[in-house]
Order: C-alpha cells, then structure tokens, then sequence
C-alpha cells in the first residue's frame, strides 16, 4: 500500500459528503417549491371568489376592503397565465424535444393560475403600469366625538305687534 490511498480515500470522502450535502439541499428546496405551491394554490383557491363578490362593487372584511378593479386584475392575470403555461409547456414539447407528462395538465392549470394572481405583479414590479391592489387595508376610524352638551333653553321673549313705518319724512315747512 502507498501513501497516496489514503489521500484518495480523503478526496472520495469529501466529494461524498459535498453530493450529501448536496442531497439534502435539493430535498429542501423541493419541500419548499411543494410548499409554496400548495400556499399559493389554496390562497388562489380562497381569493377568487372573494374577488368575484367585489367585481362591480368593493368588498369589505373586517379592516380589509378588495376593490373592483384590483379584483379584475388579479382574476385576469391568473386566468391568462392558467392558459399561457401548458400553451408554453406544449411548445417547449414540440420544439425542444422535451417529454411533458400531460397526466399532470391540472396542475399545470393550477400553477399558471397562482403564478399569475401572486407572482407575476411581484416580478414585473416596475416594469409594468401598476395594477391597483387587490386589498386595502383601513385602519379604525375613530369613534366619533360626544355631541356637545345641550344649551340651557330659551326664555321665550315677549313678541312686540307688527308697526307700520311712517313715510312722514319731509321735514317740518316754516
């Protein structure tokens, strides 16, 4: 045996440990991707028809209020891109070559939704004229203030009757 070998060992073993180290980083990230998409998939699930309710008139829950128009926009954009995404995925098919499996096409639908309602604006941020938001957040108003304290009444004045003027304003003749 040669000293070299336990020089390899040492190589092979650190290139183990970076590939496992590696490993788990992909892993993580792909429960990440998994979680995010769920999130956002249920989020979507939950605004849609919120924005429904406030398409022609705003919506009010609780300090939040979801204007019409940042409601038009937010189902508009998810529903663009929940047709853009396997309308890009069946071009990439035909031509790039790559095998897309369509048993998965709700998914895709799903995706293309939520990355149209929540990241789209986030990464065209500038670019684009900006939508109005979706949600607006009120603070409390104040309470109003007391009503100020009632004035003592009136004592009814005595009313004196109607006089004619007199038009007698020449002056006296001598």
């Amino acid at each position: 045996m040669s000293r070299n070998d336990g020089e390899a060992y040492a190589l092979i073993f650190v290139v183990m440990l970076i590939g496992i180290v590696l490993y788990f980083i992909f892993i993580a990230l792909m429960a990440f991707g998994l979680f995010a998409y769920l999130a956002s998939a249920f989020a979507a699930l939950v605004l849609t028809p919120l924005c429904w309710l406030a398409w022609d008139k705003p919506l009010r829950i609780g300090s939040a209020t979801i204007e019409p128009a940042g409601a038009r926009h937010f189902v508009w954009r998810g529903a663009i891109c929940a047709a853009l995404l396997p309308a890009f995925l069946l071009f990439v098919e035909l031509f790039a070559g790559f095998d897309i499996a369509w048993r998965y096409w709700h998914h895709f639908v799903i995706a293309g939704y939520a990355f149209g309602t929540f990241l789209l604006p986030i990464l065209t941020k500038g670019d684009l004229p900006e939508p109005p938001p979706l949600i607006i957040f009120c603070e409390e108003l104040p309470a109003p203030p007391p009503p100020p304290p009632a004035l003592p009444a009136a004592r009814p004045r005595e009313i004196e009757p109607f006089r004619y003027a007199s038009w007698d304003d020449e002056e006296p003749r001598p």
